[in-house]
C-alpha cells in the first residue's frame, strides 16, 4: 500500500509559499476535497494524485512524497 508523506509534502509546500493543503492541491492540479481526504488518510493515492504531486514538486523523487507500507490484514 502507498501513502503520502504528509509532513514532508506540507513542509515542501510551505518552502514554495504554498501555506495550505488547498494551495498544494491547486499547484498539483488536484481536487482540494480529494486531496484533503488523501492527506487525512481517508483515501489512498491514485495515479492522478501521484502524478500531480510529482509534477508540482519536480525536484523531488517519488520516495520523498510517498512511502510504501504493509497493507492492513485481510487487504491486498
Amino acid at each position: 500500500m502507498i501513502r503520502p508523506r504528509v509532513d514532508n509534502i506540507r513542509a515542501r509546500g510551505k518552502e514554495r509559499g504554498l501555506a495550505s493543503d488547498s494551495a498544494i492541491a491547486r499547484a498539483a492540479d488536484l481536487d482540494p476535497g480529494g486531496f484533503n481526504r488523501l492527506m487525512r488518510g481517508q483515501a489512498r493515492p491514485g495515479l492522478s494524485s501521484i502524478e500531480g504531486l510529482l509534477n508540482a514538486f519536480q525536484e523531488l523523487k517519488f520516495e520523498d512524497l510517498f512511502e510504501r507500507v504493509p497493507a492492513p490484514r485481510g487487504r491486498r
